[in-house]
């Protein structure tokens, strides 16, 4: 007569428990990176959208709604995230971190690269430019401003450079100065990288605030060519 055991088996658990979930979560995660894409201008794509759709992007406080609405997605995604998955529910919302600052950047680049024409295909890189300036005498200052740029596409790009005022020594006129001698004409050629040496010698007689001595790291600029613009 044989003896019968009963066995239990402890059934793997699924990856994705929940697959609704799932996709929810891959496509809220998604809309919180698009809209925080700094492209084209210096500002988040969600930022651009609502400008040109002329709704405000700040509360009277301060606090940026483009911003906020990513914060909230990409918190709900999150949260979604991690109730579809039955198993490795750690290490996935350990990459979802990594990818959050990882993405934005890497889509940018990887359309300048591939579909980018004229100067959407144009990196300017801010953190490695500044302006520096010195007074000469009573009514003439020295701009001296060095700026990087790459040229991401396949073909040549000319574009003309005006300086923007992101904020000012106590109200007082510095990169704008420059726009005195400008616009300023550039052109990079394929696949070029490019250091800039702007120089010049600007008559400050009639500003009744400006700059004598100081440097102006990071720079805006706005790059132009025809009727199509990028402020970066």
């Amino acid at each position: 007569m044989e003896n019968h055991s009963n066995r239990f088996t402890l059934e793997e658990p699924k990856f994705i428990l929940n697959k609704k979930l799932f996709c929810i979560s891959l496509l809220l995660f998604s809309l919180s990176m698009v809209i925080s894409v700094n492209f084209p201008h210096n500002e988040q794509l969600g930022d651009t959208i609502l400008a040109w759709m002329n709704i405000p992007t700040r509360f009277s406080n301060g606090i940026q709604l483009v911003g906020m609405a990513g914060l909230f997605l990409f918190l709900v995604s999150f949260y979604l995230l991690y109730n579809s998955l039955g198993k490795y529910r750690g290490r996935m919302l350990i990459l979802t971190f990594i990818l959050a600052g990882s993405i934005p950047p890497f889509l940018i680049e990887t359309y300048q690269k591939t579909a980018a024409t004229g100067i959407y295909a144009v990196s300017y890189e801010k953190e490695s430019s500044s302006c520096d300036f010195e007074l000469a005498d009573k009514t003439t200052l020295h701009g001296n401003c060095d700026l990087s740029f790459e040229n991401l596409s396949n073909k040549d790009v000319t574009f003309l450079i005006e300086f923007k005022e992101h904020f000012s020594f106590d109200g007082y006129a510095s990169v704008t100065l420059m726009n005195k001698q400008g616009p300023y004409s550039v052109k990079l050629k394929a696949k070029e990288h490019r250091n800039m040496k702007i120089k010049g010698y600007i008559d400050v007689s009639d500003e009744e605030k400006h700059i004598n001595n100081g440097t102006t790291h990071n720079p805006d600029i706005k790059i132009i060519a025809g009727d199509k613009f990028r402020n970066l």
